[in-house]
């Protein structure tokens, strides 16, 4: 039997970014929430999904949007040598994915997780008519200023342009974060802290915490931000063992040479996630995150759920988490790490990662209570809802001679108007007279009667 629901988002996301880490974590704890939520949810993407077992658990439960006919543009990449340029083919790809979800549903809430998709989305206007809310997964794009920027100055001018268009609000993962945003944006209401949700939810189940843990853990790849060095450092003055989770390959063999040259005792995972890399973070004994810069620490969440975690009192994220981390001077790190190793996640740190979580998913609901608006213009789908009680979404756009984006706003302000309740199902979308008892009848021909 269908279920229908009162709520519909729609999640951004480009392929590139299905990955163990960073934005794909963030991805998948906002698919864990709204399917927990008992929400609706759809991932549209500029190109086919990557196979890669991170969203395999959502196949059944999520729809799948992606451009019919996918848009190849290689000039973008030679217009700068050195840094990332504006990628015209994804933010192209976004759109056209983005139009074809849009004949088949209305959306309460749009998440995008890159510029190019926030650059699709608010050239049609969409952010308009619908909530809309970016998560500034960048530095630079939150205004922070970067020694080492990995965009261009011109694309990160575009990034911080879009971020400070009225009506598009930022999921600031920190009141760090925040205070940048506000400082170039201008914008009060609209740059709220939104906490990211851990992205193994079974994190939270705190009784399932081992008696017997064992090394020092890292959550991330190679590279220069996450500071891997000072973690290697860090475990040969203290002489403890490391256990290393990486995205790839690559970092996994970095990670493997130099544990060895430090002779250090070891395990590396690569490319772990739900069950299987929420028991290998709850064996953990201690953890050490001395990244120079981080948006939202999604690793350092992780890892304060199970065993104390270590961060640095230099870089200014750190102190963000200072509420279940310990937060110390790089000269302190081997002897903190030695203190706690071992020593489990106390009571007042399992309460105060407990109230986040509540906190970070209240947020998110927040997002998705809209004013209802009172004023009903005049136009066909008013009309044919009046006359029939009962309107398909993909039907009705079906009907039109055109899609413009005139007919966008139309079905995208359906959900937000007054007297109009918004049904949504994985299948399809409906709307009908508040306090009509008609029902969708949804059936595997589509070309069968769809008004029950």
């Amino acid at each position: 039997m269908t279920t229908y629901t009162s709520k519909r988002i729609a999640l951004l996301v480009a392929r590139n970014n299905f990955v163990y880490r960073g934005v794909g974590a963030y991805c998948k704890s906002i698919l864990d929430w709204a399917l927990s939520q008992g929400h609706t949810i759809d991932v549209i993407s500029d190109n086919y999904v990557r196979d890669n077992g991170l969203f395999d658990a959502y196949r059944d439960q999520v729809n799948w949007y992606q451009p019919s006919d996918i848009i190849e543009e290689k000039n973008w990449r030679e217009l700068s040598a050195f840094k990332n340029s504006f990628n015209t083919e994804l933010s192209l790809n976004f759109r056209n994915g983005l139009i074809r979800a849009l004949r088949k549903h209305s959306y309460d809430l749009v998440i995008t997780n890159v510029g190019e998709a926030l650059h699709a989305v608010t050239s049609i206007g969409l952010h308009k008519v619908t909530t809309v809310l970016h998560p500034t997964h960048h530095e630079s794009e939150a205004g922070v200023p970067m020694a080492h920027n990995m965009f261009a100055p011109g694309v990160t001018d575009v990034f911080q342009s879009l971020c400070s268009l009225p009506d598009v609000h930022l999921a600031c993962q920190s009141t760090w974060v925040q205070q940048h945003c506000q400082a170039y944006t201008g914008k009060t209401d609209e740059c709220t802290v939104v906490a990211p949700i851990v992205p193994e939810l079974g994190l939270l189940d705190f009784d399932q915490l081992p008696q017997t843990q064992w090394g020092v853990g890292f959550v991330g790849p190679w590279e220069p931000r996450k500071n891997p060095e000072a973690y290697i450092e860090a475990l040969k003055q203290a002489g403890l063992p490391g256990v290393a989770i990486v995205p790839s390959d690559t970092s996994a063999e970095k990670f493997k040479q130099k544990f060895k040259e430090a002779g250090i005792e070891y395990k590396i995972y690569v490319g772990v996630t739900g069950d299987e890399k929420t028991q290998i973070i709850r064996g953990l004994a201690a953890a050490y995150h001395p990244a120079i810069s981080e948006t939202f620490g999604l690793g350092a969440l992780e890892t304060a759920h199970t065993c104390p975690t270590v961060l640095l009192a230099d870089y200014d994220w750190s102190h963000v988490h200072a509420d279940y981390c310990t937060v110390v001077s790089k000269d302190a790190v081997a002897d903190t790490l030695k203190s706690l190793y071992g020593t489990g996640v106390s009571d007042a740190t399992k309460a105060a990662l407990q109230q986040r979580h509540q906190q970070a998913v209240a947020t998110l609901e927040g997002f998705l209570n809209r004013t209802r608006d009172t004023k009903r213009t005049k136009n066909s789908f008013y009309e044919q809802l009046d006359a029939d009680q009962l309107v398909h979404h993909e039907q009705f756009v079906n009907e039109l001679p055109s899609f413009c984006t005139d007919e966008i706003y139309k079905l995208a302000r359906a959900c937000y108007q007054e007297g109009v309740d918004t049904l949504h199902s994985k299948g399809g979308t409906y709307y009908r007279i508040t306090g009509s008892g008609v029902e969708p009848q949804e059936d595997l021909d589509v070309f069968s009667k769809l008004f029950g």
